[in-house]
């Protein structure tokens, strides 16, 4: 992570090649960000509306049964926001290597895109799109049905465990 700061022009700028300064700049945000409120934080972008990318970021996941965290939303918004933002300034990702990404990460980069793109008015080369395919490869994690069977009947044996030694019924809640 090879990222410098300096000042111009009364504004600091970040130095380093695109992707080291998108997660920068993510980084940042995230750890600002102490509450939801995106429209706190609508005037460090230009060109993206924030509240808008958050709705179909939440939209998206709900119509593909993503069961993601407020943190996790958050996130997401602010990687697409910043990338967003960065592509509208031209500063492009170029070259990126892709070799651990699944088809259905990059599927998934592609639909998110194909909803949002009009809305937002952007266009995603393809390194831009494979880049976007490791954001969801990183939010988006991959549990088996197997390994949802396996922990729902692990979290009965412990209730059934709990009533049994100490009387309270949680199965019933």
């Amino acid at each position: 992570n090879d990222v410098k700061i300096i000042r111009k022009n009364n504004n600091l700028m970040l130095i380093g090649n695109e992707e080291d300064t998108r997660m920068n700049l993510v980084y940042f945000f995230m750890r600002e960000i102490n509450h939801y409120n995106l429209s706190d934080y609508q005037n460090f972008f230009d060109t993206v509306d924030l509240e808008q990318i958050k709705d179909y970021t939440k939209e998206f996941y709900r119509s593909k049964d993503i069961s993601v965290k407020d943190v996790e939303i958050l996130s997401s918004v602010m990687h697409v926001a910043i990338m967003f933002e960065r592509i509208q300034q031209n500063n492009f990702i170029n070259n990126i290597t892709v070799n651990d990404l699944d088809s259905e990460h990059y599927s998934l980069a592609k639909e998110y895109y194909e909803g949002i793109k009009d809305r937002l008015t952007i266009a995603l080369d393809d390194n831009e799109l494979a880049y976007f395919g490791m954001m969801f490869a990183g939010n988006v994690s991959k549990v088996s049905d197997e390994e949802v069977e396996n922990l729902s009947n692990l979290i009965d044996t412990v209730f059934v465990q709990i009533k049994e030694n100490y009387g309270f019924d949680f199965a019933q809640d």
